[in-house]
């Protein structure tokens, strides 16, 4: 481990953590987009659904915290699909805001 990221500083306390230089949500778009562009016979028309895509995905996530997208997902995905990655939350169906 070098001196420079010993003691690195976070701009923010909730800064996600970063993979090659990705955040989680970004890495899995490239990944997906990569896998798309090596499968298919059309590398343009993929290459730019993939930019298409990392356009919305910042539109999406521009000025909300780093965990918008998780949020997003809770709210609007089915309960069996978030229970692998949200354990101790119950479904966002029999959640009930008092006001």
């Amino acid at each position: 481990m070098s001196e420079e990221t010993k003691y690195q500083i976070l701009s923010h306390l909730d800064e996600p953590t970063r993979y090659y230089g990705f955040t989680l949500d970004d890495l899995a778009l490239w990944t997906v987009v990569i896998l798309l562009v090596v499968a298919s016979p059309n590398k343009i028309t993929m290459t730019l659904l993939g930019l298409s895509f990392k356009k919305g995905l910042g539109y999406v996530k521009k000025g909300n915290p780093p965990s918008y997208l998780l949020l997003l997902a809770y709210w609007y995905l089915p309960s069996w699909l978030t229970q692998y990655y949200i354990k101790n939350l119950p479904a966002s169906y029999k959640r009930l805001w008092m006001a």
